[in-house]
């Protein structure tokens, strides 16, 4: 077998979307005569956003991992201020306290490109191990976050090897990046390391066609890899029949995601139809910033909402299900014609019909459209929202929870993804 190192920070007990892709290539390479070995940050030191046990199942049993420690300032963050730092549910509304200035200020501005960039320092150390002692001739390293990427540049400097680059988001033109009050100096350091990055690396894989522009310099030898979905987290669940027409939302929720049109849409649909009104909910699986809910408060609707919080990735699949209408706001950002985040695929193997907000002319909307589902719609067409919203509950009252037909989705499986990965290993 082709032996490969993949580097990777979040890792189970990590949860979240980040995890599962990297999770998901190891589940299949060895189907692909590709050996994989993992380095990841030590659990005990890191800070995760939220945790998954869960996802432990999923890890191969054969598998080599390797852990190296990090001084996470995020955990100093949690200490000073007993709460995490702000990461997928940060809002430009959220006012901070003194402390909370001063700590994003630093965390901005001296933490470049962000702040697990000190596990680098332990991890390039193991990561040369890892090579010697095991004679590996591939490594691959992923992000955000992007410092995993020094770790690579580290390497390449010191042995000669295949280094293969994966961006599941954009690095210095990331939407993330508008949430930071950074300085020039801060900028332009972020866009150098970027810079330096491409340059060194061999391959270079992204997760949508439209990601390749969004980089301060041309990437080269660049291939599409798409996130995906994992057929057998599909398997064993059936169509749930529910008392409710739900509408769902699954993931961090961010204040980009805050489409005023689809609430006003739900609030005229709430007082204009007492049959709606006694039927509706809506249903959040995930993280949503407190300024958030607070806007949502003010609509009628507000008392068919349900928060659930952070849940586990199989419960989440479990919603997207037996809900009604699954809810996809693409973020209202610079860029976003090129975003279709990894949620999309899963959204359509659960074959539940989806509104989809967000530009008509993206990559997210060329998926839909590729896959035979109802099309993009533009963030303020409240008409079309509304009808959208209405004909899908027509049609739940008179037949319950439906299926949308067709399997074009499935090029996107994890195993066909993993199948384009092997090749260009």
């Amino acid at each position: 077998m082709k032996k490969v190192l993949i580097i990777s920070y979040y890792w189970p007990p990590s949860g979240g979307a980040g995890v599962q892709r990297w999770l998901k290539f190891t589940k299949y390479l060895k189907q692909f005569n590709i050996e994989p070995y993992i380095l990841t940050v030590d659990s005990e030191t890191a800070s995760y956003p939220v945790l998954d046990k869960s996802l432990l199942n999923d890890v191969p049993k054969d598998v080599l991992i390797s852990t190296a420690k990090i001084f996470d300032p995020n955990n100093f963050y949690e200490k000073l201020l007993g709460k995490k730092a702000p990461q997928g549910t940060i809002s430009k509304k959220e006012k901070k306290s003194f402390i909370g200035k001063i700590t994003g200020f630093v965390r901005s501005n001296l933490f470049v490109p962000d702040s697990r960039m000190l596990w680098h320092f332990h991890a390039t150390k193991i990561a040369l191990d890892l090579l010697k002692t095991h004679n590996i001739k591939t490594v691959i390293t992923t992000g955000p976050p992007h410092s995993t990427h020094l770790i690579g540049l580290k390497l390449k400097a010191k042995c000669n090897f295949k280094w293969i680059v994966d961006f599941r988001d954009p690095w210095s033109k990331s939407f993330f990046n508008d949430y930071l009050k950074r300085n020039d100096f801060a900028v332009k350091k972020d866009e150098k390391l970027e810079q330096k990055v491409i340059e060194k690396a061999d391959e270079t894989i992204v997760v949508s066609e439209g990601m390749k522009n969004d980089f301060v310099i041309p990437l080269k030898n660049v291939t599409t890899i798409y996130n995906g979905y994992d057929e057998a987290d599909f398997e064993s669940k059936k169509t749930q029949q529910t008392k409710q027409f739900v509408i769902s939302y699954t993931g961090n929720f961010k204040d980009n995601q805050n489409i005023k049109a689809v609430w006003e849409s739900i609030e005229e649909l709430f007082e204009e139809n007492q049959s709606f009104k006694k039927d509706f909910e809506l249903h959040f699986a995930g993280n949503i910033n407190v300024s958030i809910k607070k806007d949502l408060h003010q609509y009628k609707f507000n008392q068919a909402i349900k928060y659930h919080g952070y849940v586990s990735h199989n419960t989440a699949i479990n919603y997207m299900i037996k809900s009604a209408v699954l809810l996809f706001p693409i973020p209202q950002a610079a860029y976003n014609e090129n975003i279709i985040t990894g949620k999309i695929f899963e959204y359509l193997a659960s074959k539940t019909p989806i509104l989809s907000l967000g530009p008509q002319n993206g990559k997210a909307a060329d998926i839909l459209n590729t896959c035979a589902r109802s099309p993009m719609k533009k963030y303020d067409d409240k008409i079309a929202i509304k009808a959208f919203i209405f004909s899908e509950y027509l049609l739940w009252k008179k037949n319950g929870n439906r299926k949308v037909k067709g399997e074009k989705h499935t090029f996107y499986s994890r195993i066909n993804q993993t199948k384009e990965l092997a090749k260009l290993i």
